[in-house]
């Protein structure tokens, strides 16, 4: 899950994977950072639903802080990137 939002060059909403995931992790801090990626994505959906022409700004905002909160809480899990799971080197990661 935190692969996919490592990679992820769009945004995404609450009907993502990632978030759906995890918010049934068994790690406290994973399982918060999701529930606060569902909350910022389902407001930008319900957003863009109610007034296409709105400023997305402050939203677009929520959701990019609550997807760096998600990979913040897997770096605690994992430790730092990239991770021993992950078959391709991070875009963050240094030589």
């Amino acid at each position: 899950m935190a692969r996919t939002v490592e990679r992820k060059e769009v945004l995404f909403g609450a009907g993502t994977r990632p978030a759906a995931r995890a918010v049934q992790s068994t790690d406290p801090g994973i399982k918060e950072a999701g529930r606060q990626l569902m909350a910022a994505g389902t407001a930008v959906e319900e957003l863009l639903v109610k007034d296409p022409d709105a400023d997305r700004g402050p939203a677009t905002a929520r959701l990019v802080d609550a997807q760096q909160k998600l990979l913040t809480a897997c770096d605690g899990l994992f430790g730092p990137r990239p991770w021993p799971f992950d078959g391709s080197p991070s875009p963050t990661a240094t030589n």
